[in-house]
């Protein structure tokens, strides 16, 4: 095995250094390398990419320990050894074990679903091995290979250019805001964005000794808060104070009713494990990262997890039309033959089309109707249309009756075919006349004629005008549906189109897309507060150059919208980064995939639709987590300092508030794959609707509590450990039928049923909590009919809560919460 070895280039200037130097220091030839030799060299240099501070299984479990929920098990373990409750403190540890555990387990998740996205956004390169061109990951690559960079590709490693010329945009390198014209000898750098040309070069250094990789510069940059994480800070903020006041008074009230200070101490620190939700940015982000990778399932990877919040929040998508609304397939939709059949028609315009041509109209015609056989001509000479001749001509030849039969065959935009035809004035008018009704239906018109030739004469004037074929990229079968479906949601669908006004324009009938049609170069003539205007009252954009593109989509955020919108080429880089959800479509270029949030694996608006579902699906299961989370912290967090205030006792034992704690995490896993509603309009975080309700579900849940409270002690004068034994049994078991309450803001039986996952560990862990009541496990032994009693009265309160959660929801709708 060949040991790893420094890079080549540490003292080595390869950026003034000549190509042949280059080569020579490198030990390789400018035709690339060898599959071996690439092998032998990816071992001695390691792969190319920067090698991410990688944190060992262990040490992260390990790293569980020092949570601030894990130091307050461990000061309460070690508070009941110091006075000498010594299986206490066994069974404390215990817990702490598990709950480590379960959050590890939290961790991995995450960590394996952002691996999985990651892969799937793996950048590729175009290289030479063996002789041939091919495509690799960007990270097999390493010095001495030859690559191909283009507009539109990011640079895979600091190559040197051995031919061709190129502009890169290396902004983020050294902070050049203007790109960079690259000749032979230049030297481009990893990460760098190639904006035009096309070049072949050697790779020269990679990975960690690249420019990029040796600075760092764009891992290193600092990130604006989302609004996720604004808001669980104010949650967490609000909650963290809550509990040290509730844990304050339980020390404070404790000790004023005679018990000591090491029993109050110990009860006030696991309150606080039970009542800070300090899990939540975890299990959050573990929500996120599986609806993340359940979504790369659907053609939709997204690039930051953070992009699912704006994905839920979308309300105006502004799409391209080629690929996403059209099947991006030109296709024959009209024949106008002119005095033949329409087979002739085919046929003449079959002459003109080259064999294996890749042209999309070439195809279109190849392949149209029944017609498939070909005519035995031989070409003779073709000459290709361009953008100055307007037109393609073959000129063809064969055997027929024993002598040799030549034509002419002539295709291309109607004007240029229709004055090379012999035709009257009427009948041109009349052909016209048709092209300019294929126009306003939305079609591309292509003229055919064609022209027997005789002795020397090799023009194409004179020849017979054959007829019209109209031509489209139709739309997508499932569009109409898509854009229906999206304005069901909330969501204005936009078009936004570089074609002429009458091809957008029939499209957008065709799939249901309302509005008027706007050309946008009309926006260059506006001023700013008119262009902005006319921006958002138009649907339909014709004409659409990249930086029009870019003030549509600034216009609508400005007007508070939350926008996605599409792009595929290098110059939809800066709308894409404008947008709140830039959506790179099938087939974009690098540049344009690193510059959006969601990268699509499949064409169609309903790829992009069906991703804002999905991240709404996400935004939901989140919403439902933090309202059950909150009111269970806000029912424990004040059922204990009450009941020692009121009644002068504590309400749970220090051991039995920790396994409610660990019990409470089982469901909270099963919540990243619940089934939820498909909320009907954009999601946002309203903070005060989440602490509204959650507030009104703990307040009906603290009665509850302290109304059994009540019960046991003054009218059955129960024993305090069956009291806490049958209180413990009902936090439990109110507390996970909260999980209910929190997935719908309607009734629980009309709401979408939970997953299995979920049900089962809501059902598992109360059969737990039920057998440690009835077989006397950390809390007194009780019978048969004070579980089955209190599994009634929970199930009765179940109602009376969600009329009060109805309530609440009411009253948050009236104050705009």
């Amino acid at each position: 095995m060949v040991e790893k070895s420094e890079a080549p280039a540490a003292p080595f200037d390869f950026k003034t250094c000549s190509v042949p130097d280059a080569l020579a220091r490198l030990a390789c030839k400018p035709g690339g390398l060898s599959s071996i030799q690439a092998r032998e060299r990816l071992a001695q240099y390691g792969p190319n990419r920067i090698e991410e501070h990688h944190v060992p299984a262990w040490r992260k479990f390990l790293g569980h320990f020092t949570s601030p929920i894990s130091i307050i098990i461990f000061a309460a373990a070690a508070l009941s050894f110091f006075i000498g409750d010594l299986p206490d403190a066994g069974v404390i540890f215990f817990l702490l074990l598990l709950n480590v555990s379960i959050g590890f387990y939290i961790e991995r998740q995450a960590d394996v679903a952002l691996a999985t996205l990651s892969k799937k956004l793996a950048v590729r390169a175009r290289v030479r091995r063996d002789g041939a061109w091919g495509e690799e990951e960007a990270d097999t690559l390493v010095p001495g290979d030859l690559v191909e960079l283009a507009a539109g590709h990011i640079v895979p490693a600091d190559a040197k250019l051995i031919e061709g010329d190129i502009e890169v945009d290396q902004s983020a390198l050294t902070g050049e805001s203007l790109p960079v014209a690259l000749q032979p000898r230049g030297l481009a750098y990893a990460s760098s964005l190639v904006r035009k040309g096309r070049a072949r070069a050697l790779i020269v250094l990679t990975g960690g000794h690249t420019t990029f990789g040796r600075t760092a510069q764009l891992a290193q940059m600092s990130k604006p808060k989302s609004h996720l994480d604004k808001a669980i800070e104010q949650i967490g903020h609000f909650l963290i104070l809550l509990s040290v006041l509730g844990a304050l008074v339980v020390v404070g009230v404790g000790v004023v009713r005679g018990y000591t200070l090491a029993e109050t101490a110990l009860l006030a620190l696991t309150l606080l494990v039970a009542s800070v939700p300090a899990a939540m940015p975890a299990v959050l982000a573990t929500i996120m990262a599986m609806g993340a990778l359940h979504l790369a399932k659907k053609h939709a990877v997204v690039r930051q997890l953070s992009a699912l919040e704006a994905l839920a929040s979308v309300n105006v998508i502004c799409s391209d039309k080629t690929g996403t609304l059209t099947l991006n397939q030109i296709k024959v939709q009209q024949l106008w033959p002119w005095r033949v059949s329409e087979d002739e028609l085919l046929r003449a315009a079959r002459r003109c089309v080259p064999l294996d041509s890749d042209d999309p109209i070439d195809q279109a015609i190849e392949h149209h109707g029944l017609l498939r056989s070909r005519e035995i001509w031989k070409l003779e000479k073709f000459v290709q249309a361009d953008s100055v001749r307007k037109r393609a001509t073959a000129y063809l030849a064969r055997m027929q009756g024993g002598r040799t039969r030549r034509i002419v065959a002539v295709k291309g935009a109607p004007q240029v075919v229709l004055a090379l035809c012999r035709m009257g004035a009427g009948q041109k008018k009349a052909a016209l006349k048709q092209v300019e009704k294929f126009a306003q239906e939305g079609y591309r018109t292509l003229a055919v004629a064609q022209k027997e030739l005789s002795g020397a004469d090799k023009e194409e004037k004179g020849a017979v005008f054959v007829g019209l074929i109209a031509l489209a990229d139709p739309a997508r079968p499932d569009a109409r549906q898509t854009v229906r479906k999206a304005g069901q949601m909330g969501i204005l669908v936009k078009m936004v189109s570089g074609d002429h006004a009458a091809v957008v324009r029939h499209v957008a009938d065709d799939i249901g897309i309302k509005g008027r049609v706007l050309a946008a170069s009309v926006l260059g003539r506006l001023r700013p507060a008119q262009a902005r205007m006319e921006i958002l009252r138009t649907g339909i954009f014709a004409e659409v150059l990249p930086e029009q593109k870019y003030q549509i989509v600034k216009a609508h955020r400005a007007n508070g919208d939350v926008v996605a919108v599409t792009g595929d080429g290098v110059n939809d880089a800066p709308a894409l980064k404008e947008a709140d959800a830039g959506v790179a479509v099938e087939g974009a270029t690098e540049v344009a995939k690193s510059a959006a949030d969601l990268v699509l694996t499949k064409p169609g608006l309903s790829v992009i639709v069906e991703a804002v579902e999905e991240g709404r699906a996400i935004f939901e299961r989140m919403h439902h987590y933090v309202i059950y989370r909150l009111a269970e912290t806000f029912r424990v967090l004040f059922l204990v300092p009450a009941s020692i205030i009121v009644l002068g006792f504590f309400p749970l034992t220090p051991i039995q508030l920790v396994v409610l704690s660990v019990l409470n995490d089982v469901p909270i896993l099963a919540m990243a794959t619940d089934n939820v509603e498909q909320p009907k309009a954009p999601e946002k975080w309203r903070v005060k609707r989440l602490l509204g309700v959650s507030s009104m579900l703990g307040v009906v849940g603290l009665f509850n509590s302290g109304l059994l409270l009540f019960v046991f002690y003054f009218v059955f004068h129960l024993p305090l450990a069956v009291i806490q034994t049958l209180l413990f049994l009902k936090l439990s078991l109110a507390g996970h039928l909260m999980v209910f309450h929190a997935r719908s803001p309607g009734p629980i039986f009309k709401s979408k049923p939970p997953s299995r996952t979920l049900l089962a560990a809501i059902v598992g862990t109360q059969l737990i909590a039920t057998a440690m009541a009835l077989m006397g496990i950390f809390v007194q032994q009780v019978g048969i009919v004070e579980v089955v009693g209190m599994w009634i009265w929970v199930f009765i309160f179940l109602f009376i809560t969600e009329h009060f959660k109805h309530l609440a929801y009411v009253a948050a709708d009236r104050m705009g919460w």
